[in-house]
């Protein structure tokens, strides 16, 4: 079913990946910048391997939000039994009905616009710590990247915030 696969979608970008993954690694690095923490093997990874992983997910998150109005409107369930049977004509003008009313009932417009702000916020504080991390003369360690630790932080923060946003998608289809 096509409704299941945009939930699948938001499922594995935001608890898979992003919650239970992206979001705790971040926490981790943070603790061995601020010293409370020792892991060589990770610090010796976290820049050359985790953190990289944002430019993999964030077209994925752009998307999701952008697929959202259509792939989580009501009128889909026009598209599977027993509301499949319907004559096209029909499906097709209720369907539309449906899919307006959903929108005039609930701020769909705007989850979507947060969540794309969100991933905006993201993105322009990953470049900044790329450009930063441009700018190190030292190989990448806990003690060479201390200066940056806000700058992390920030990062954090966002994406914890990018995935509140992304929990704000209703993940069930309501009917209207």
């Amino acid at each position: 079913m096509r409704i299941q696969n945009w939930q699948r979608r938001r499922s594995g970008l935001n608890h898979d990946w992003l919650k239970n993954g992206y979001i705790p690694a971040l926490e981790k690095f943070l603790h061995l910048l601020a010293d409370e923490l020792e892991d060589a093997e990770f610090e010796q990874t976290f820049i050359p391997s985790v953190l990289p992983l944002w430019e993999e997910h964030h077209a994925e998150a752009m998307q999701l939000s952008k697929d959202f109005a259509q792939g989580m409107s009501p009128k889909r369930l026009l598209e599977h039994p027993p509301l499949s049977s319907i004559d096209d004509e029909t499906r097709q003008w209720l369907g539309e009905v449906v899919h307006e009313l959903w929108l005039a009932r609930n701020p769909v417009h705007q989850w979507s616009q947060e969540a794309e702000a969100r991933i905006e916020a993201v993105a322009n504080t990953y470049d900044r710590i790329r450009l930063e991390l441009l700018n190190c003369s030292t190989p990448y360690s806990a003690e060479s990247l201390r200066s940056s630790y806000e700058l992390f932080c920030q990062f954090c923060q966002c994406c914890r915030d990018l995935a509140s946003a992304i929990e704000r998608f209703p993940c069930e289809v309501e009917v209207v």
